[in-house]
């Protein structure tokens, strides 16, 4: 029951103006009517930083040993979140498909 008009409700009044030679208004009007511009939230920053290293261990299935790091720094003005992630994997293309001509 929010006669508020975010844009997802075709048929809800868009309008908080008055009519013209009236003091009624139409609807309760668009976030944009009172102030609420596109970007004003808080200023985040987040910074990703990932390296990853793998090793051919058989070429004849292209069988792979893969490690990796990485690391996620999250700041605004509410929070910050220093995170650490680390994978290891073993992985292998069976289909080979190289077209070198």
């Amino acid at each position: 029951n929010d006669p508020t008009s975010y844009g997802n409700d075709i048929y809800m009044s868009t309008g908080n103006f008055a009519e013209l030679n009236s003091t009624s208004n139409i609807g309760s009007g668009r976030p944009d009517d009172y102030n609420i511009k596109m970007y004003q939230g808080n200023l985040t920053t987040v910074n990703y930083q990932s390296i990853s290293a793998s090793y051919l261990l058989s070429k004849k299935t292209n069988l792979k040993c893969r490690i990796e790091v990485v690391n996620r720094f999250f700041k605004n003005e509410d929070e910050e979140i220093n995170s650490q992630v680390f994978n290891f994997g073993i992985m292998t293309d069976l289909f080979n498909n190289y077209y070198d001509y």
